[in-house]
């Protein structure tokens, strides 16, 4: 990680030595990307997450300017986002009963008819929800599964819908 974080400091150089002289972005950003490599050097994952979302920030304003070819800002901010997940701790696995909190009233109502029925087909959920169109249905549904708390059996219209037991 302290490889790409320097390589990125080198990148920051060479993309702001276009900048207009005496622009104080130039600094500002060099200042940034020479802190990010600090903090990751002495291991501080918090503050090199903090200053990495400072640049970025900084790669906005100058994006806006026109100074560079946008391009390099999105080479500049794709490999700090990447490094910003690389450098941030494994995400906690939630609980099922925290996921269910996440849901809308209408992705709630959609659960509990599945629990109810076993499994289910897409017009079926579209029927009993009356108001809502086969697209929001499908979404809601989706939203669900990549969540983990259903389970889609088959392809396309035969698609069959069903709890995860598993989680």
């Amino acid at each position: 990680m302290q490889e790409k974080a320097l390589d990125l400091v080198l990148a920051v150089y060479r993309v702001t030595k276009t900048f207009p002289e005496g622009e104080v972005l130039i600094g500002q950003m060099r200042g940034t990307a020479n802190s990010i490599l600090a903090e990751i050097i002495l291991n501080r994952k918090k503050e090199a997450g903090k200053q990495i979302k400072i640049i970025l920030a900084y790669i906005d304003i100058a994006r806006n300017q026109g100074w560079v070819n946008n391009i390099n800002f999105d080479v500049l901010e794709k490999e700090y986002k990447n490094l910003l997940i690389k450098n941030g701790s494994k995400k906690k696995k939630r609980s099922v009963s925290e996921k269910i909190n996440d849901l809308n009233k209408r992705q709630y109502k959609i659960l509990n008819y599945i629990k109810s029925k076993e499994d289910v087909k897409m017009g079926e959920l579209v029927e009993f929800l009356g108001g809502a169109s086969p697209r929001t249905v499908s979404r809601d549904i989706r939203i669900m599964a990549d969540k983990k708390l259903l389970i889609r059996e088959g392809r396309g219209r035969g698609s069959i819908y069903k709890i995860n037991k598993t989680k």
